[in-house]
């Protein structure tokens, strides 16, 4: 996927992250409005629904809510759930065993055992998961974040250990695809 290529903060990132959702927003059945590409809409029988992009959030409005609930399952699954999936793809992951715990118990790096300096190839590696798992800590996946920061500590000091323990988290994530942060809006909410 393109979109993984782009690092957030770069101009190219905001141009991938349009043309990706303006892909998904097409392959949903919507089509942007002839007078700005960043607003969608479809019309199916008696309903509406349009999507406007303003920057990296989208405002919605329409007349049912099944179909909005629709749109969002669609965009979800490819957005939050897609991304872990393509992570355990990366990590060879994708069909492992699962874990139900974060970590196992008592779980403790030995800092005397491991190597002033791993391998390249090790660090490598390790930065790479860390990396992907950080993403997911900060946008959805919260409980996560002591292990991940517990874990970055030995990034250069990495070994087969270290890298095992990081896979653990994947083990983790690949039973519970499904959690997460969801927000939603509560009209009755009040400030």
């Amino acid at each position: 996927m393109a979109l993984r290529k782009a690092v957030y903060g770069l101009g190219a990132s905001g141009r991938l992250w349009w043309q990706t959702f303006t892909q998904k927003n097409k392959d949903f059945g919507m089509t942007s409005i002839t007078s700005d590409d960043c607003v969608f809409s479809i019309r199916q029988g008696g309903s509406v629904l349009i999507a406007a992009i303003v920057v990296d959030d989208v405002l919605m409005i329409g007349n049912d809510e099944s179909l909005r609930q629709e749109w969002y399952a669609f965009m979800h699954g490819f957005f939050e759930t897609g991304y872990l999936e393509q992570v355990l793809k990366r990590y060879c992951m994708d069909k492992c065993k699962y874990t139900a715990s974060l970590m196992p118990q008592k779980f403790e790096i030995d800092a005397d055992k491991l190597p002033e300096r791993g391998t390249d190839q090790d660090i490598e590696e390790m930065r790479s998961i860390l990396g992907s798992l950080q993403y997911l800590q900060l946008w959805t996946r919260p409980e996560i974040s002591f292990s991940v920061n517990y874990l970055a500590q030995y990034t250069l000091r990495t070994d087969k250990s270290t890298i095992a323990a990081a896979r653990w988290i994947l083990r983790y994530l690949a039973g519970t695809k499904e959690k997460g942060i969801r927000f939603q809006y509560n009209p009755s909410t009040q400030l």
